[in-house]
């Protein structure tokens, strides 16, 4: 059961979470956008500090939409027009995986929760309208996320041949891998924490995390 949450709490919890943003890129896969709060903001275009966590180059807001983490659930707050499975929301909804969130008069995200052990949810462009931070994609990280070569990974990597966990601890990422992979220079397997700025590789893995902020 979710409590029924107003704009004015989901607003006090949204001031209270500063931004943190990620980038990981893969090799041969793509880059994708980690967003660690329990709120993100979507909006259009802005630069600078008032920028939303996702800015869409598109015709919204600086502040249209708002993604809240309540437990397990995820939440949808509007504050410009918005629709969820094509219905108009004027309150907060919840989300459910495979949710079709519409902003403005075009732009179409999916928000879906690829794994049921995790609550870890993806949002994928499902319009042209892409971020100002070219991605392909956003990543809502909760406790863990998994980049692997099976359909249900977080990130999909079908040219690997091993799954790799990524998780947040102490202020950093870890990873964890059961066939290895280097960092720095050093083999590692098991869980491992990422040294910023490090190039994690493996036979067919290899990709880096970088701060937005």
């Amino acid at each position: 059961m979710v409590d029924v949450l107003t704009a004015s709490t989901l607003q006090e919890t949204r001031c209270h979470v500063p931004k943190q943003r990620y980038v990981i890129w893969i090799d041969g896969i793509g880059a994708y956008l980690i967003c660690l709060g329990d709120a993100v903001d979507v909006g259009g275009p802005v630069l600078g500090p008032d920028a939303a966590d996702i800015s869409l180059l598109a015709n919204l807001s600086r502040l249209h939409a708002t993604i809240l983490r309540s437990g397990e659930h995820y939440l949808l707050q509007p504050h410009g027009t918005t629709t969820v499975a094509g219905k108009t929301c004027y309150e907060p909804v919840i989300l459910n995986t495979e949710s079709e969130i519409g902003l403005g008069d075009s732009v179409r995200l999916k928000f879906h929760i690829p794994m049921a052990l995790s609550t870890t949810a993806c949002l994928e462009f499902q319009s042209h309208h892409r971020p100002a931070l070219s991605v392909d994609g956003v990543l809502l990280f909760q406790d863990n996320c998994v980049l692997g070569p099976q359909q249900g990974s977080h990130i999909h990597c079908p040219t690997w041949s091993q799954s790799v966990v990524l998780f947040h601890k102490d202020g950093q990422f870890w990873c964890r891998t059961y066939n290895g992979v280097v960092m720095d220079g050093t083999l590692v397997s098991g869980a491992a924490p990422i040294p910023e700025g490090s190039v994690v590789t493996g036979m067919d893995v290899q990709f880096r995390i970088e701060p937005v902020d």
